[in-house]
């Protein structure tokens, strides 16, 4: 998990590497938007997790190609049925099998 922050000014302050921007890195998506909250930049993070904790202080910027999918494989023991939750992850995703 990272938060992103874009760095205005071309001459380092420190001896990290530059590329225009900084990623800072958290154990956790409540760190992460704590941080983005004071300021430090910007992070993709649960829409439910921002609505819930963040008091107001976030903003969902608006950013071609976001929300991003992510491919899933499925697999599961041919020895064993699936159980009611993997049933209904099963069901859940087969609707977008090939997007």
């Amino acid at each position: 998990m990272r938060l992103n922050t874009l760095v205005e000014h071309s001459i380092p302050t420190d001896d990290l590497p530059t590329s225009g921007h900084r990623h800072w890195s958290a154990p956790n998506y409540l760190l992460l938007m704590d941080m983005a909250a004071f300021g430090f930049g910007w992070s993709a993070l649960p829409r439910w997790l921002v609505s819930r904790y963040s008091g107001g202080l976030l903003k969902e910027l608006k950013v071609s190609g976001w929300p991003r999918r992510s491919a899933v494989d499925i697999i599961w023991s041919f020895e064993r049925s699936l159980g009611p939750a993997g049933a209904w992850l099963l069901d859940s995703l087969v609707p977008f099998a090939g997007e």
